[in-house]
């Protein structure tokens, strides 16, 4: 019951037009925003910063309490040491300039979640907008053929066509009938999955505001390659990523310098004390091996990533918009036939001016039914392509 009175409340011609044009990417952005698992994806990216973060931490500080028996008259002693140790300073640096750039990237990564969530959430509204022109089409076909079934009805009993006809006419109408179901039941899917993205809250206002596909335009090849390189979260974090690298391979070289560790020792032997400062250093000669190395080939492997990225980036669009223009040079011829004359109008004066046989009526409404469906389907792909195309536009 719930998805006919939201079919009914989009397919109302008064209240389509007392509704301003609906805004897909400011509806997208307001749902992904505050979608869950978009949340838990910045947790996880917070845990990352704050666990880059814990790299630069001093060591802890070390306290030694000793008590040392002596042998008769010498007698006991005991001390206390406190030290701290250090890396090499300049690591401290290259480190903490590291860090903020990776802030930055994890920056960059949270912001390209939040529009990849976007497109999911804009996909899944024209989803709803396919599904109930399908639901439309299909309701107004059963009813199409259910109003011929009565007219065919009263022309058998005049004896006007024969028992066959006639059940031809109500195996088409119930085919129809279960037709109509299924578009019904397939609303209802788009519309829970719109739900789903939606944190499982009710859409039903959304959905019936979903009347028609967003107002866009195929951009000139030029225009998206451009917005790769400067609105592309993931392409952008590529490139910080690289100054990331660079610092970290910094502050591994300055790793393979001498650690140093200061501390404060006193110690007490009878009625002796002793008390003063101590210095060491920690040669890296084992702990630190291969590390630069390692540094410089995950630098290495990180820039490889980012120009493999672009590369694919820039060959993935110029395909999407092969692939629209041809979707749209379809969907446009379709539109000049389809939604030219009344078809179906003009079968029905054909067929009640007796012009055509019932069973002649009967295909020529199936191939125009097919024929939209066609055309509702190829229109719903181009604008499906078009929100994956338009992707990078989509501001917040």
């Amino acid at each position: 019951m719930k998805s006919i009175l939201l079919f009914l409340a989009i397919i109302s011609p008064v209240a389509a037009s007392a509704q301003t044009a609906l805004d897909f990417n400011r509806e997208a952005y307001i749902m992904a925003s505050g979608s869950y698992s978009l949340a838990v994806d910045s947790l996880s990216l917070a845990v990352d910063m704050e666990d880059l973060k814990s790299s630069n931490n001093l060591q802890d500080p070390e306290i030694e309490i000793g008590y040392l028996w002596g042998e008769k008259p010498t007698g006991n002693k005991w001390n206390v040491s406190v030290s701290q140790g250090f890396d090499w300073p300049g690591a401290y640096s290259a480190r903490a300039k590291g860090i903020k750039a990776a802030q930055e990237v994890i920056g960059l990564t949270r912001r390209a979640g939040l529009l990849s969530r976007m497109l999911e959430v804009k996909q899944a509204m024209i989803d709803v907008v396919y599904s109930a022109k399908n639901m439309m089409l299909t309701r107004q076909m059963t009813d199409t053929i259910a109003s011929m079934c009565a007219i065919s009805r009263k022309a058998m009993e005049g004896g006007e066509i024969t028992r066959l006809d006639m059940n031809m006419m109500e195996i088409v109408r119930i085919g129809m009938e279960e037709e109509l179901r299924t578009a019904v039941a397939e609303f209802d899917d788009k519309v829970a999955a719109l739900t789903v993205l939606n944190n499982g809250h009710d859409c039903s206002t959304l959905v019936e505001r979903l009347t028609d596909y967003p107002d866009e335009m195929i951009l000139p090849l030029e225009s998206y390659q451009r917005q790769i390189t400067e609105n592309d979260p993931m392409i952008k974090a590529g490139r910080k990523q690289m100054k990331v690298d660079e610092k970290m391979v910094k502050a591994s070289q300055m790793m393979s310098y001498p650690g140093v560790s200061v501390g404060y020792t006193y110690e007490n032997e009878g009625d002796e004390r002793w008390h003063g400062v101590t210095f060491g250093l920690t040669l890296p000669i084992f702990s630190n091996r291969h590390a630069t190395s390692k540094s410089r080939l995950t630098a290495m492997q990180n820039r490889l990533k980012a120009e493999t990225a672009l590369n694919e980036a820039t060959v993935m669009i110029e395909n999407d918009r092969r692939k629209a223009l041809d979707l749209y040079r379809n969907y446009t011829k379709y539109d000049k036939v389809i939604n030219g004359d009344d078809n179906i109008a003009l079968l029905r004066k054909a067929y009640r001016a007796g012009q055509m046989t019932c069973i002649e009526y009967l295909t020529e409404v199936k191939f125009f039914l097919e024929a939209r469906r066609t055309f509702l389907q190829t229109e719903y792909l181009y604008h499906l392509a078009l929100a994956r195309l338009n992707r990078y536009s989509m501001t917040f």
